[in-house]
């Protein structure tokens, strides 16, 4: 049963507005901790991945905690979230191969810390279909690779020297801020699924477009 959804999240709040614990939530998405063994969830962590770590986090959790820490409250944001759906129709591997796909063009793979898990739950109405999505952090930091920093620089504002020589922090990307970013998102989710419906010569497709629009079309 294909579906579709995908949201662009720059840091998730609570219902009140202030900004959720990024290391809990990385925590939730993980299943880590606390959320090992959640009861009464019919959902299960299909697959976990993660990239460009700095050297001092032996983990993604050690990393999340330290951007936590070093987050500008209470208004800073710590990480962006991309939630998106997958397809029950493909395979765990061809769903994984579509996120790397989308963590490739986007720029994500080469230049910012990330992680991302995979969940795959009964569909809430339908018990006979599955829910699977994924659930993608990374840090809008882009990362220097010939330029590693400690963990009490790498989240500071970037800064140069009287010889323009970075010496803090690294640049923020603002490339995923926009409204029209968002939208070429979607749009391009929406052509890697179908890609991939065609691929495997089944007569599904999804659409970004809202009902509304698809409607009228």
């Amino acid at each position: 049963m294909a579906h579709y959804y995908f949201e662009n999240t720059p840091h998730g709040t609570r219902k009140d507005g202030t900004k959720l614990n990024t290391q809990i939530h990385y925590d939730y998405i993980f299943r880590n901790g606390e959320y090992s063994q959640m009861e009464n969830r019919e959902e299960d962590l299909a697959f976990t991945s993660y990239g460009n770590m700095p050297s001092w986090a032996d983990n993604p959790g050690m990393f999340w905690e330290e951007a936590e820490a070093h987050r500008d409250k209470p208004d800073g944001r710590a990480y962006r979230e991309l939630r998106f759906a997958l397809q029950e129709e493909f395979t765990l591997a061809e769903n994984i191969e579509l996120v790397e796909q989308l963590l490739n063009e986007t720029g994500i793979k080469k230049h910012h810390a990330y992680s991302y898990a995979i969940h795959d739950k009964a569909a809430t109405f339908e018990k006979n279909h599955h829910n699977i999505h994924c659930h993608l952090m990374f840090n809008e930091k882009i990362i220097e690779q010939d330029r590693p920093l400690s963990a009490d620089k790498f989240f500071n504002h970037y800064a140069v020297n009287r010889a323009g020589e970075p010496t803090q922090g690294y640049r923020a990307s603002r490339e995923f801020i926009s409204k029209e970013m968002t939208l070429r998102l979607r749009k391009r989710w929406a052509e890697l699924v179908n890609e991939k419906f065609q691929e495997k010569a089944l007569p599904f497709r999804v659409s970004e477009k809202t009902l509304d629009n698809q409607r009228k079309e």
